[in-house]
């Protein structure tokens, strides 16, 4: 499956979500029932650590949840963590990022690429004291 190509846009002091609902080639909503993901942003495709890291699994920043009618995955920044994005003052931060997951129950681990593509940061004028 061709992971499809989004541009994200993190506003620096504000929470953050990305709601989705994937679907199958034949457009039905995926079953993602058993599934963990993560998604990485870094700087560029070159660089080593990144500068945002969320997983279902070590800090809660994506949630699976075939439950709701409308998505079935959420990432999520808070407050706080968007605060901490390394913006060095520049009007506008042009990182890469993508969001993979895989289901928990197949020996394998066979990875799906979900979503990638360019994440525009705006750094906050606006800063607590």
């Amino acid at each position: 499956m061709k992971p499809s190509k989004h541009t994200l846009h993190i506003y620096q002091g504000t929470s953050w979500q990305l709601r989705v609902r994937f679907k199958d080639p034949d457009g039905n909503s995926m079953d993602l029932s058993g599934y963990s993901g993560e998604m990485q942003i870094r700087r560029s495709i070159h660089e080593t650590d990144p500068v945002v890291s969320l997983d279902n699994d070590s800090n809660g920043g994506i949630i699976v949840d075939d439950q709701n009618a409308e998505f079935n995955l959420i990432a999520r920044l808070t407050r706080a963590q968007t605060e901490d994005l390394p913006t060095h003052n520049t009007e506008i931060e042009d990182w890469v990022y993508d969001l993979r997951i895989w289901q928990n129950t197949d020996p394998d681990h066979t990875t799906i690429r979900l979503m990638q593509g360019r994440v525009f940061v705006y750094p906050a004028v606006t800063r607590d004291e």
